[in-house]
């Protein structure tokens, strides 16, 4: 109650100098929704930057003196592509595997033109001789030992029970 009567005098005093001047044509429109003023004034500046960017581009493309020529004859409407996807879509994958193909036996030969050219000027060739048949059978021991072993380790760790039961 007190603060109502202390809202009134505050605002019957005559000391605000400032009158707002209301003109008639902002009195006859209507109020503006939360909606209109947010999302209303959003869409309506995305609109005004896209008409200035497409004016700015007509400028632009104004100087430009090139414009092409479509060819709409019959002759260039036969005209067939390199992919021939229209024509035989049914045999587009395996065209592109064969390509393909082509392309890794090219660049195998190439890699190995390209080893005899730097090898051609090497003049040392080792001489390798075949291993022993005894240092064979001790290799195979040993891999076959070495195999039993992680076997025999993954099994104890399996069969190994957790200390806490």
């Amino acid at each position: 109650m007190e603060r109502e009567r202390l809202k009134e005098q505050y605002f019957k005093k005559s000391d605000f100098t400032f009158k707002p001047k209301i003109e008639s044509q902002a009195k006859r429109s209507c109020q503006r929704s939360f909606y209109e003023m947010s999302r209303g004034d959003q869409l309506r500046k995305e609109t005004n930057l896209r008409m200035a960017r497409m004016r700015l581009e007509r400028e632009q493309l104004a100087d430009v003196t090139f414009k092409p020529q479509l060819n709409t004859n019959s002759v260039s409407k036969k005209v067939e592509g390199h992919l021939r996807i229209i024509s035989e879509p049914e045999t587009y994958a395996s065209r592109l595997e064969a390509i393909q193909r082509q392309r890794e036996q090219k660049h195998l030969m190439n890699r190995s033109l390209s080893e005899k050219f730097e090898t051609a000027d090497c003049t040392f060739t080792p001489k390798i001789y075949r291993c022993p048949a005894y240092v064979k059978r001790i290799a195979a021991f040993r891999a076959e030992m070495k195999l039993i072993r992680e076997a025999e380790a993954l099994n104890a760790s399996r069969s190994m029970r957790p200390s806490w039961k």
